[in-house]
């Protein structure tokens, strides 16, 4: 079997790959267990390259609409958000800032009440922040199934899906919680 596959596919490097792809889309989301720093650490490898490619607007899940002062301030606090507290999130965040991603945070208070109004919420955000910069590009970093593409089994259209219903645009979606 191992044969056959070697045959068949060739091996790349991750990173490679998903900034060839990212060069095609306006908008990247990438997703995370949020209990496995080593994912932050991976997108965190990922921000200059993405940068270089025109990506400059950085959502977060995990950020906090409580720390307005992010950007200007150029680094997080207690307050930024609960996840960022995280050593490696934290090193994520600051990255990001002194390479020059504008941060922005996409939970928002749920109207609704569940999860399917939760992937809405974000996926209308996102739209909000998109539309105010059309000329842009987006990296989103989400936790766990947010970044499916289609249907989730138990909550229906996931953020992502959300997100290309919305807008029309059909973001690279990598995973990382999959494997």
């Amino acid at each position: 079997q191992i044969d056959s596959i070697n045959y068949k596919y060739s091996k790349v490097k991750a990173t490679n790959y998903i900034i060839e792809q990212a060069k095609k889309n306006q908008v990247v989301i990438i997703n995370e267990a949020h209990h496995n720093s080593f994912h932050r650490v991976f997108t965190k490898s990922l921000l200059k390259k993405l940068f270089e490619n025109g990506f400059t607007n950085l959502g977060f899940e995990a950020l906090s609409h409580k720390d307005s002062l992010v950007n200007s301030r150029k680094y997080p606090i207690q307050k930024t958000g609960q996840y960022i507290t995280d050593p490696p999130f934290w090193n994520l965040i600051r990255e990001a800032l002194e390479i020059g991603y504008t941060l922005f945070h996409y939970e928002t208070k749920i109207s609704g009440s569940g999860i399917e109004s939760r992937e809405k919420e974000q996926a209308k955000y996102i739209q909000k922040v998109s539309e105010s910069k059309p000329n842009e590009k987006f990296l989103i970093h989400c936790g766990f199934d947010h970044n499916l593409e289609g249907i989730h089994p138990t909550w229906g259209n996931t953020m992502a899906s959300r997100l290309t219903e919305y807008t029309g645009i059909n973001p690279l979606t990598i995973n990382q919680v999959a494997y």
